[in-house]
């Protein structure tokens, strides 16, 4: 394989696109804020988000497709000793609506001016993320600069990284093959197995500033014809 036949990047998007750590402050603010008003409600909501993250990490290791949703959900349910309804609640707000505000705030240095060169110079791009990210790539500002986004609880997909399954798909949508791509992540033991399970080179989380410069060589302005 010779990195000047390169096609397509694969990106995951939660820590790679922005900052977990910095979100991540965020958010443990706006919950202590409400935690002041109604500390026997949001100290079941701190139960129930540790267990819904606990129990993304026990979904891992599945080989089998189930719908990720509805058991990730349940597992939240048993774990943190809240009804369904009510994990389903605290999940559809602290985790899918809270964050967006605080996520422009979070994004890597450099992301979006990587991934608006990198389709100048005609490569082709998708994300591949753990959960539904077309709100998160709104409120970062990339929602335009991706050809596909697939996340592991599509149908078609059904397991999470670091299985192939979800990689595998994007593959698929952007019609390009695992030699010719490459796959950014900022979990060794998760994005990198993934990409290596499907065959496809890992690079980890470097500043988008000096990833910039990987264009030239997998996919020169000379061969793109796409120059600024």
């Amino acid at each position: 394989m010779q990195d000047s036949s390169w096609k397509a990047i694969l990106t995951d998007l939660d820590g790679t696109l922005y900052s977990q750590a910095a979100l991540r402050r965020r958010m443990v603010l706006q919950i202590l804020r409400a935690f002041s008003l109604q500390p026997r409600r949001e100290w079941r909501t701190i139960r129930i988000l540790r267990a819904y993250r606990l129990a993304l990490e026990r979904l891992r290791v599945l080989e089998a497709p189930c719908d990720l949703g509805t058991e990730q959900l349940r597992l939240a349910s048993e774990w943190s000793g809240c009804s369904l309804d009510h994990c389903r609640a605290v999940v559809e707000r602290w985790m899918e609506r809270e964050p967006l505000a605080h996520l422009p705030a979070c994004v890597r240095p450099g992301a979006r001016a990587f991934f608006r060169e990198a389709r100048q110079r005609g490569l082709r791009l998708a994300v591949c993320s753990d959960y539904p990210a077309r709100q998160k790539l709104a409120a970062l500002g990339l929602e335009d600069s991706f050809d596909a986004v697939v996340y592991a609880q599509e149908p078609e997909v059904g397991r999470f990284k670091p299985h192939p399954r979800m990689l595998q798909v994007a593959l698929q949508r952007l019609g390009v093959a695992p030699e010719d791509t490459l796959c950014l992540g900022d979990r060794a033991d998760v994005d990198g197995a993934a990409a290596r399970n499907a065959g496809v080179r890992y690079t980890g989380l470097v500043p988008f500033s000096q990833l910039i410069h990987l264009l030239d060589t997998i996919a020169p302005q000379s061969e793109a014809g796409r120059i600024r």
